[in-house]
């Protein structure tokens, strides 16, 4: 089983860092792992995964889409 990273922190830096870190890690949305991504790449990879994951596309950082990212098989059965 894969481990993906968990989104868990006030830091705001840090946390849109570990949101596009996150959607990076989906197969299928292929997107490039970057270090440091800027607003307008981050804004993009979670349209692109609201998109995917049939959602309202609004590039945004809210709880719904922590609470997504975080729904991994890993932690819903363990």
């Amino acid at each position: 089983m894969r481990n993906f990273t968990i989104i868990k922190t006030k830091d705001s830096l840090l946390l849109k860092k570990l949101v596009y870190k996150r959607i990076s890690e989906e197969d299928s949305l292929l997107l490039a792992a970057v270090k440091n991504p800027d607003s307008a790449t981050i804004a993009t990879a979670i349209k692109k995964y609201q998109r995917y994951k049939k959602l309202r596309e609004d590039g945004k950082i809210s709880s719904s889409l922590i609470s997504k990212l975080n729904a991994t098989d890993k932690e819903k059965f363990f």
